[in-house]
């Protein structure tokens, strides 16, 4: 099974309103570090194989085709999710003003860093 159809069926599982919430928040936790990491390097660009960048972001190679499937409308092209392999070679142009309005919309407080350091 490819990553993003494995994401598909991990979302999809039933799980008890704990498990549900601990489950978000554990990926969310990880999608946070994986935007600030990707602003604070303002070079517009994820480039690597998905196996390389899911470890880069500190997610499985599952949980990264579901942060690309969330991150894909700020892409100039959209990555092809379905035809998506560990091995597959990727190079994402960023739309950064739009990755931001991502975590401000997603409330991801701890997404961006002011310049004194404390999260903004």
């Amino acid at each position: 099974m490819k990553p993003y159809e494995e994401w598909q069926k991990l979302v999809e599982t039933e799980r008890q309103p704990a498990e549900h919430e601990a489950f978000w928040n554990a990926y969310f936790a990880k999608e946070t570090e994986a935007y600030r990491a990707i602003l604070s390097e303002k070079t517009g660009k994820l480039s690597g194989t998905q196996a390389e960048l899911a470890a880069r972001y500190d997610m499985s190679n599952i949980e990264f085709a579901g942060f690309l499937d969330g991150i894909n409308t700020s892409l100039t092209a959209e990555a092809d999710l379905e035809n998506l392999t560990d091995e597959t070679a990727l190079l994402c142009k960023l739309i950064l003003k739009s990755c931001f309005i991502i975590c401000i919309k997603q409330k991801q407080t701890g997404c961006i860093r002011s310049r004194s350091g404390s999260r903004s």
